[in-house]
């Protein structure tokens, strides 16, 4: 392993990623690492890190930030919480350390297969009525309170709170976008797609997802 590696490993269902930052110590986003919801990013070895599972190294043969500028990237991003699986992941932070693209392919992933299987269902028509409802409910109640109260709440408290450099006129003014934003899509863009209750709120999430990489983007070089 070399400084600045982006670090996989595997749980159930998921991957889990980290930053390898020498002397056998990686920092990641402890959000799901052992099984809790929440979690701080922090610094632990490798081998709690792993938690009993198999660690290997991702390759970005064109990252954007050598090794050592990734690792005082993750540094300065030391001891954040407002972890949230959908827009502000493990992956989400790996992948902003290397990249400066605050991403995660496997929401990507999901969002497309859960879009794909609907469209396909919907086609065929053979989507009963009842199994539509119960997807509505779960996609659409779930996902959308859970975005709409984690990023109004972490966006508010924490990005105005401990963005460095930045002065508070500015963080409150994309602070306010990014919640003005959320309540737009929640309401209004919903509300026009009543067609698609599973496609909509996870169009709120990416576009919720955007708006906090864009946060990101204020203070990330």
């Amino acid at each position: 392993m070399n400084i600045g590696d982006h670090l996989v490993t595997p749980r159930t269902g998921y991957t889990h990623h980290g930053i390898y930052i020498g002397n056998g110590e990686v920092i990641h986003y402890s959000g799901f690492a052992n099984g809790q919801s929440t979690g701080t990013i922090c610094i632990t070895s490798v081998k709690a890190f792993a938690n009993g599972h198999d660690v290997s190294v991702r390759e970005h043969f064109f990252r954007r930030y050598d090794g050592k500028e990734t690792v005082e990237r993750a540094h300065r991003r030391l001891g954040e919480d407002w972890y949230n699986v959908l827009i502000n992941n493990c992956e989400h932070f790996v992948n902003w350390c290397v990249n400066g693209l605050h991403s995660s392919n496997q929401v990507n992933n999901l969002i497309a297969a859960i879009s794909s299987a609907y469209n396909t269902a919907n086609e065929s028509k053979q989507l009963p009525k009842t199994a539509q409802a119960l997807a509505g409910v779960v996609a659409g109640r779930v996902v959308q309170k859970e975005v709409e109260r984690q990023v109004t709440q972490a966006v508010v408290k924490s990005v105005v709170s401990k963005t460095a450099g930045i002065a508070a006129g500015t963080s409150m003014a994309t602070t306010g976008a990014g919640a003005a934003t959320t309540s737009l899509l929640s309401s209004s863009f919903v509300a026009a797609v009543p067609a698609a209750p599973v496609l909509a709120p996870l169009i709120v999430a990416v576009g919720v997802g955007y708006v906090v990489s864009k946060v990101f983007d204020c203070f990330g070089d």
